[in-house]
């Protein structure tokens, strides 16, 4: 991974040797903090490398995108199937696609707006689940 600042790329290297390598999306949390998506999990920069979070549930796994919702915490749409979301150094939860989508397809593109509204999508996904009740009540519990 490369940042660009002030007219120079510079190169952040990863705490892991070899890891990393294949990134597929970035996120910027409200404090400023780097989040990426990479097919050996997620990470983000801290010091100048890229430092994985270390839990069993996203360590090794794809992660295909990141957005940060109107809390702060970080959702991961995960090869798995599942969505992640984090905050600080915690997995708060691993939700099930079936949540969203009626016929359970994988989510592989997630995003956030100016506002942190979360945008989640699937490349096969045929109906939005009925209602969006269940997500929003895990929301509200989760806080």
């Amino acid at each position: 991974m490369f940042v660009y600042e002030n007219g120079v790329f510079t190169a952040v290297p990863c705490t892991k040797k070899n890891s990393y390598l294949r990134i597929r999306d970035f996120a910027e949390g409200r404090d400023g903090t780097i989040y990426v998506a990479s097919t050996s999990g997620v990470c983000r920069v801290r010091s100048g490398l890229l430092v994985p979070y270390s839990n069993p549930y996203i360590t090794g796994e794809t992660a295909y995108a990141l957005g940060i919702d109107r809390y702060g915490r970080l959702w991961c749409a995960m090869s798995t199937g599942k969505c992640a979301v984090m905050q600080d150094d915690r997995v708060l939860a691993m939700l099930d696609a079936e949540l969203f989508f009626e016929d359970g397809s994988v989510i592989s593109c997630l995003t956030s707006d100016h506002a942190n509204n979360i945008y989640s999508g699937a490349p096969t996904a045929q109906r939005w689940r009925r209602s969006r009740a269940a997500v929003r009540d895990w929301t509200a519990r989760s806080l």
